[in-house]
């Protein structure tokens, strides 16, 4: 943590991570002690802004933190996952689950799955469909693209 404190601000990372867990525990009392049964579209519908909401966090994380990549990484660095990206976006059965081919990108990675508990580095190694990944790595791409676009034509 030493290392990351100008980084990151901690006592706010925290503070919100406990908000978040104290939240949908006080929701799923208040829910769980009320009266009478939902209708089915009551509970797909709450069940589907629970999802919309929990995904849009990811998205904004991986955005947030590929920025933050970008901003650190080497000049051939930021080209090779911008020539990544492109392929991606041209062939996306085919390429979907490779790895940029930079240095250390895997370590990265490898972290980025400890960090954010509902992300499952198994499924995006074996090509998986997981929406909290696929979520996350869609942010990661545009973050580090919208850094890019910014800058290149400055360079």
């Amino acid at each position: 943590m030493q290392k990351w404190k100008k980084h990151f601000n901690f006592s706010s990372i925290f503070q919100k991570a406990t908000a978040e867990v104290i939240e949908r525990k006080e929701n799923f009392y208040q829910k769980f002690g009320q009266e009478g049964d939902d209708t089915m579209e009551e509970i797909i519908e709450r069940l589907r802004e629970e999802k919309l909401e929990s995904e849009g966090d990811y998205y904004e994380m991986g955005k947030e933190e590929g920025e933050d990549w970008a901003k650190a990484a080497h000049y051939l660095d930021i080209k090779a996952v911008i020539e990544w990206i492109d392929t991606i976006r041209s062939y996306p059965f085919q390429t979907r689950r490779t790895y940029p081919d930079v240095e250390g990108i895997n370590e990265y990675l490898d972290n980025l799955f400890e960090e954010h508990e509902l992300m499952d580095c198994q499924a995006y190694l074996y090509d998986s469909d997981h929406e909290y990944n696929d979520k996350f790595f869609k942010g990661w791409r545009v973050g580090v693209e919208e850094f890019w676009d910014t800058v290149k034509d400055r360079l």
